[in-house]
């Protein structure tokens, strides 16, 4: 895994969703019991988290 997966998963990521900006996103994402909302943050929260360990090159994981 190297930067360009973590850029694909960003492009994948507004390639799905940007066409549902302006829906109610409140409501729960499918089986979840999450809101699409807190899907998404969570998603977004995970991305930079993945980017930076590989930012951090580690070497025993």
């Amino acid at each position: 895994m190297d930067h360009q997966d973590v850029d694909a998963a960003v492009a994948e990521m507004l390639r799905i969703l940007s066409p549902h900006a302006a829906e109610d996103w409140t409501v729960s994402a499918g089986p979840l019991d999450w809101t699409c909302w807190q899907t998404a943050a969570h998603i977004g929260h995970d991305l930079p988290a993945y980017a930076g360990q590989l930012a951090a090159q580690p070497t025993d994981a």
